[in-house]
């Protein structure tokens, strides 16, 4: 397994350079595409939908640790499997099973460390922001009258050090993606991702805008509504990714370079 990733990883990494600088993002395709993904296996995505709001909510409870352990594993699996689903279905070669779903908990290890780096690197970035509002909040929080009177007295401007770590989010946003398809590290996933992210940046900023309003259109019908609604991202955002990296292409040409199979088999 170890040689089949070795030789995969060097071959993905050459694709990867070939294909990024020459590609184009076309918004509506991807939403377009995504939305039949979705609509091809709506009862499913509907009921992992469900199961993801349950299940990070249970681990977030957990008292001092659970919202990292949601933030840095629970949540990332849980999306590896929406992609790894949505690819499966995409595929059609593929049957698609409601147990994919669940896939990325068997990529623990790689799914971990690529959320820790963005993490780590996220506060790095975060830092200036917090020196400008004082670390004093932390010593009100949940003191209702001095927070509010803090808020009150507040300079917006200051918000403009969140700008740093908005990027990096932009910039990561397909890290774990390319973790999932292309059996990359967590240093290369990053640095592939913030590759894609930085020549898409804006069209992939109006992206992610779109696919969250077409997300809140199920607040129209409150909780029923969102959890139908919330799941489609992730055949949306698979679509741009499998479009921008030429998955299918890279996947075709050799049938050992389906590192997905390789790291869950």
């Amino acid at each position: 397994m170890f040689e089949t990733l070795t030789m995969d990883y060097s071959k993905a990494k050459q694709h990867l350079d070939r294909v990024i600088p020459s590609s184009t993002f076309k918004l509506r395709t991807y939403t377009s595409n995504g939305f039949s993904i979705w609509k091809k296996e709506a009862g499913p995505f509907i009921a992992f939908g469900f199961l993801f709001a349950v299940l990070s909510m249970v681990v977030s409870v957990v008292p001092y640790v659970g919202s990292f352990i949601n933030q840095v594993f629970i949540s990332p699996a849980l999306t590896a499997g929406a992609y790894i689903f949505s690819h499966k279905v995409h595929k059609k070669s593929i049957d698609a099973e409601f147990s994919d779903f669940f896939d990325g908990f068997k990529m623990a290890k790689e799914i971990i460390l690529v959320y820790l780096l963005y993490s780590l690197i996220s506060i790095v970035f975060l830092i200036p922001f917090l020196y400008s509002v004082g670390f004093e909040i932390f010593e009100i929080w949940g003191q209702t009258e001095e927070m509010s009177e803090y808020f009150m007295n507040f300079n917006t401007n200051k918000f403009w050090f969140l700008l740093p770590v908005f990027c990096v989010g932009v910039f990561f946003f397909y890290a774990l993606q390319f973790v999932i398809f292309f059996g990359l590290g967590p240093i290369d996933a990053l640095s592939y991702s913030a590759k894609l992210g930085m020549k898409h940046f804006f069209w992939l900023i109006i992206f992610i805008i779109i696919v969250s309003i077409i997300m809140m259109l199920g607040l129209i019908g409150i909780i029923i509504g969102i959890l139908i609604t919330f799941p489609i991202m992730f055949p949306m955002f698979y679509e741009s990714f499998r479009d921008l990296t030429q998955l299918d292409s890279y996947e075709q040409t050799d049938e050992t370079r389906d590192v997905y199979n390789s790291l869950i088999s």
